[in-house]
Protein backbone atom coordinates (compact mmCIF):
# COMPACT_ATOMS: atom_id res chain seq x y z
CA UNK A 1 0.00 0.00 0.00
CA UNK A 2 1.73 3.55 -0.99
CA UNK A 3 2.24 5.80 1.76
CA UNK A 4 1.31 9.59 1.10
CA UNK A 5 3.40 12.63 1.57
CA UNK A 6 2.67 16.12 1.71
CA UNK A 7 5.44 18.31 2.21
CA UNK A 8 3.75 21.43 2.71
CA UNK A 9 7.43 23.45 3.97
CA UNK A 10 9.84 21.94 1.32
CA UNK A 11 9.97 24.83 -0.07
CA UNK A 12 10.98 27.34 2.47
CA UNK A 13 14.13 26.04 4.17
CA UNK A 14 16.81 28.62 5.28
CA UNK A 15 19.47 27.26 7.08
CA UNK A 16 20.41 24.24 5.27
CA UNK A 17 19.55 21.75 2.63
CA UNK A 18 15.98 20.72 3.45
CA UNK A 19 15.43 16.88 4.34
CA UNK A 20 14.32 15.50 1.23
CA UNK A 21 11.21 13.49 0.91
CA UNK A 22 10.36 10.19 1.51
CA UNK A 23 9.82 10.31 -2.45
CA UNK A 24 13.54 10.86 -3.10
CA UNK A 25 14.57 7.25 -1.38
CA UNK A 26 11.41 5.92 -3.24
CA UNK A 27 12.63 3.35 -5.52
CA UNK A 28 9.07 0.82 -6.02
CA UNK A 29 6.90 3.36 -6.67
CA UNK A 30 5.33 3.13 -3.15
CA UNK A 31 5.15 6.41 -2.07
CA UNK A 32 2.78 9.64 -3.47
CA UNK A 33 4.06 12.30 -3.58
CA UNK A 34 1.36 15.61 -3.42
CA UNK A 35 2.45 19.51 -3.38
CA UNK A 36 0.82 22.53 -3.85
CA UNK A 37 1.37 26.07 -5.37
CA UNK A 38 -0.74 27.94 -2.80
CA UNK A 39 2.00 28.96 -0.76
CA UNK A 40 4.96 29.65 -3.63
CA UNK A 41 2.81 31.55 -5.67
CA UNK A 42 -0.35 32.73 -4.28
CA UNK A 43 -3.42 30.85 -2.46
CA UNK A 44 -5.81 31.64 -5.14
CA UNK A 45 -4.22 29.69 -7.42
CA UNK A 46 -5.87 26.46 -6.59
CA UNK A 47 -3.22 24.15 -8.66
CA UNK A 48 -0.97 21.22 -7.21
CA UNK A 49 0.90 18.39 -8.54
CA UNK A 50 1.53 14.79 -7.28
CA UNK A 51 4.36 12.25 -8.34
CA UNK A 52 2.99 9.20 -8.09
CA UNK A 53 2.73 5.60 -9.97
CA UNK A 54 1.58 6.20 -13.82
CA UNK A 55 -1.72 4.29 -13.44
CA UNK A 56 -2.91 5.90 -9.93
CA UNK A 57 -2.26 9.37 -11.45
CA UNK A 58 -4.37 8.18 -15.00
CA UNK A 59 -6.95 7.15 -11.86
CA UNK A 60 -6.87 10.27 -10.02
CA UNK A 61 -7.11 12.28 -13.20
CA UNK A 62 -10.28 10.50 -14.51
CA UNK A 63 -12.01 10.87 -11.03
CA UNK A 64 -10.90 14.49 -10.96
CA UNK A 65 -12.50 14.70 -14.49
CA UNK A 66 -15.81 13.69 -13.03
CA UNK A 67 -15.76 16.20 -10.30
CA UNK A 68 -14.45 19.42 -12.34
CA UNK A 69 -15.13 18.72 -16.16
CA UNK A 70 -13.54 21.43 -17.18
CA UNK A 71 -11.15 22.49 -14.86
CA UNK A 72 -8.59 26.24 -15.52
CA UNK A 73 -6.79 25.11 -18.59
CA UNK A 74 -5.56 28.75 -18.93
CA UNK A 75 -4.47 28.95 -15.34
CA UNK A 76 -3.13 25.52 -15.72
CA UNK A 77 -0.82 26.38 -19.09
CA UNK A 78 0.30 29.66 -17.81
CA UNK A 79 1.67 28.19 -14.65
CA UNK A 80 3.65 24.97 -16.87
CA UNK A 81 4.85 27.98 -19.09
CA UNK A 82 6.35 29.76 -16.06
CA UNK A 83 8.22 26.80 -15.08
CA UNK A 84 9.56 25.90 -18.10
CA UNK A 85 10.63 29.48 -18.31
CA UNK A 86 12.08 29.23 -14.79
CA UNK A 87 9.98 32.23 -13.56
CA UNK A 88 8.76 29.83 -10.71
CA UNK A 89 12.56 29.03 -9.68
CA UNK A 90 14.21 32.67 -9.69
CA UNK A 91 10.55 33.33 -7.52
CA UNK A 92 11.13 30.83 -5.11
CA UNK A 93 14.72 31.81 -4.83
CA UNK A 94 14.10 35.36 -3.92
CA UNK A 95 11.09 34.52 -1.81
CA UNK A 96 12.92 32.28 0.47
CA UNK A 97 15.77 35.05 0.88
CA UNK A 98 13.11 37.29 1.52
CA UNK A 99 11.00 34.89 4.24
CA UNK A 100 14.69 34.20 6.09
CA UNK A 101 15.48 37.52 6.29
CA UNK A 102 11.67 38.01 7.71
CA UNK A 103 12.36 35.00 10.21
CA UNK A 104 15.74 36.36 11.72
CA UNK A 105 13.70 39.74 12.03
CA UNK A 106 10.19 38.38 14.38
CA UNK A 107 12.83 35.66 15.98
CA UNK A 108 14.99 39.06 16.91
CA UNK A 109 11.88 40.92 17.96
CA UNK A 110 10.61 38.20 20.42
CA UNK A 111 13.44 37.89 21.50
CA UNK A 112 14.28 41.58 22.48
CA UNK A 113 10.71 42.12 23.50
CA UNK A 114 9.29 38.74 25.36
CA UNK A 115 12.47 36.85 26.81
CA UNK A 116 11.01 34.83 30.03
CA UNK A 117 7.15 35.52 28.45
CA UNK A 118 7.88 33.61 24.83
CA UNK A 119 10.03 30.82 24.42
CA UNK A 120 11.24 29.79 21.02
CA UNK A 121 13.51 27.83 18.56
CA UNK A 122 13.91 29.73 15.26
CA UNK A 123 12.87 27.06 12.50
CA UNK A 124 14.99 26.14 10.04
CA UNK A 125 11.95 26.16 7.65
CA UNK A 126 8.41 27.55 6.96
CA UNK A 127 6.66 30.57 7.38
CA UNK A 128 5.53 30.83 11.35
CA UNK A 129 7.56 30.03 14.87
CA UNK A 130 5.95 28.01 17.41
CA UNK A 131 5.84 30.46 20.58
CA UNK A 132 5.15 28.80 23.65
CA UNK A 133 3.84 31.17 26.44
CA UNK A 134 4.92 31.60 29.96
CA UNK A 135 1.97 29.74 32.30
CA UNK A 136 2.22 33.10 33.92
CA UNK A 137 0.82 34.42 31.18
CA UNK A 138 -2.75 33.28 29.49
CA UNK A 139 -2.56 33.21 26.17
CA UNK A 140 -6.74 32.90 25.43
CA UNK A 141 -6.57 36.45 27.31
CA UNK A 142 -4.08 37.74 25.66
CA UNK A 143 -5.65 36.76 22.11
CA UNK A 144 -9.07 37.94 22.56
CA UNK A 145 -6.62 42.15 24.50
CA UNK A 146 -5.13 41.52 21.01
CA UNK A 147 -8.33 40.87 19.05
CA UNK A 148 -9.61 44.30 20.51
CA UNK A 149 -6.99 46.33 19.12
CA UNK A 150 -6.55 44.76 16.04
CA UNK A 151 -4.06 42.16 15.97
CA UNK A 152 -4.95 39.25 15.21
CA UNK A 153 -3.05 36.52 17.35
CA UNK A 154 -3.87 32.70 17.11
CA UNK A 155 -5.09 31.67 21.16
CA UNK A 156 -3.85 28.55 20.29
CA UNK A 157 -6.87 26.06 21.49
CA UNK A 158 -7.18 24.40 18.10
CA UNK A 159 -3.47 23.10 18.64
CA UNK A 160 -4.60 21.62 22.20
CA UNK A 161 -4.32 17.98 22.68
CA UNK A 162 -7.43 17.16 24.51
CA UNK A 163 -7.69 18.53 28.08
CA UNK A 164 -4.76 20.03 28.01
CA UNK A 165 -3.85 23.84 27.65
CA UNK A 166 -0.56 24.06 25.79
CA UNK A 167 -0.36 27.72 26.11
CA UNK A 168 1.40 28.33 22.70
CA UNK A 169 0.77 28.93 19.47
CA UNK A 170 2.14 29.46 15.97
CA UNK A 171 3.14 32.85 15.23
CA UNK A 172 3.13 33.95 11.34
CA UNK A 173 5.99 36.23 9.75
CA UNK A 174 6.01 35.40 6.14
CA UNK A 175 3.56 37.56 5.25
CA UNK A 176 4.59 40.72 7.52
CA UNK A 177 7.42 43.50 6.51
CA UNK A 178 9.29 44.69 8.91
CA UNK A 179 7.57 47.74 9.91
CA UNK A 180 4.41 45.49 10.12
CA UNK A 181 6.22 43.58 12.52
CA UNK A 182 7.38 46.24 14.36
CA UNK A 183 3.34 47.27 14.86
CA UNK A 184 2.48 44.34 15.61
CA UNK A 185 5.14 43.79 18.65
CA UNK A 186 4.12 47.19 19.86
CA UNK A 187 0.67 46.46 20.27
CA UNK A 188 0.97 42.76 21.73
CA UNK A 189 3.29 44.14 24.38
CA UNK A 190 1.04 46.72 25.35
CA UNK A 191 -1.65 44.17 25.70
CA UNK A 192 0.88 41.42 27.58
CA UNK A 193 2.33 44.16 29.85
CA UNK A 194 -0.82 46.01 30.49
Amino acid sequence: MPSWEDDYDFDYHYDSGPVLPLASADTHGMVVYMGSLSKSLAPAFRVGFVVAPENLIEEMARLRRVIDLQGDTILEKAIAELFVEGEIQRHQKKATRIYHERRDYFAALLKNRFTGIIDFTIPSGGMAIWAQFSSNYDLQDISKRAREKELFLSSGRYFNPENKNLNATRMGFASLNFEEMEEAMDILEKVIRH
